[in-house]
């Protein structure tokens, strides 16, 4: 158990909530059941903060929602910037997610799961020229996405897992924030935008620590997309560690007492 809780902690160091990146993934929801009729409710820090959900109302039947930001990015005019007609924007960074799907176990030791979901999300970012922040951009994106997973059960307190993510990202009204100065670039020297759809691709490694209706869990995860022709970009790589709490196992302990 030690080595695990080692790994987890090396996990949690390596978290960083910088980015510069247009669309930051969500982290991916991966739901472990021991048995029917749980709720659980994770909160994921790392270069995202996420609130996971999963329910299993009966057998086999999943449910899981995200909630996840990335902050705010902004600016006011006449502040955080010496050029004379400044930026002024504020836009957010937000995602939700909400899906539903089958699991079953392969082994008494293999959980897998499948699930297919909907997502709505704004993604922003900013450009610095010259040391000054005088262009930033913000979208509104959908996702439909299909995921799977495996859970493993690597010790008698400890499971392991892996994901696969297919999203089908489409994204919309486009709106952008420049100063005079970024106004009066060459033309070309600004990026220009099209509504674009697009298959993103997030494959993600994980372990999970049970203590009772508690769980601590540390998640890798890579994020790419096989088109090289778009503008935007995304963070290729994201790092989480939370809590995960059983609410129908701490509530039916309450009960007991």
């Amino acid at each position: 158990m030690k080595k695990y809780c080692l790994l987890l902690f090396v996990g949690f160091v390596a978290i960083t909530f910088s980015s510069c990146s247009f669309y930051n993934p969500i982290s991916t929801n991966i739901p472990s059941y021991e048995k029917q009729g749980e709720i659980n409710v994770g909160v994921n820090l790392g270069t995202s903060a996420d609130i996971h959900v999963s329910a299993n109302p009966i057998n086999h039947l999943s449910i899981i929602g995200t909630a996840s930001t990335s902050g705010t990015i902004s600016n006011q005019t006449g502040r955080d910037s010496n050029v004379p007609d400044s930026l002024s924007y504020s836009y957010d960074r937000s995602q939700f997610e909400l899906g539903i799907g089958y699991y079953y176990y392969l082994t008494d030791q293999i959980q897998h799961d499948f699930h297919v979901g909907y997502g709505i999300a704004s993604a922003a970012a900013k450009e610095n020229y010259f040391s000054d922040d005088n262009y930033a951009y913000r979208a509104d994106v959908t996702n439909l996405f299909i995921q799977s997973s495996l859970v493993i059960e690597l010790d008698k307190d400890v499971k392991g897992f892996i994901s696969s993510k297919f999203n089908y990202l489409s994204i919309a009204d486009y709106e952008e924030s420049h100063s005079r100065f970024t106004q009066n670039m060459p033309p070309g020297e600004l990026p220009s935008y099209n509504e674009e759809s697009f298959w993103f691709n997030q494959f993600g490694i994980g372990i999970i620590g049970d203590l009772g209706p508690l769980q601590i869990v540390a998640q890798g995860q890579l994020n790419f997309r096989f088109s090289n022709e778009l503008f935007f970009d995304e963070r290729p790589l994201g790092l989480y560690a939370g809590i995960n709490f059983n609410l129908a196992e701490i509530i039916n302990k309450t009960k007991n007492k």
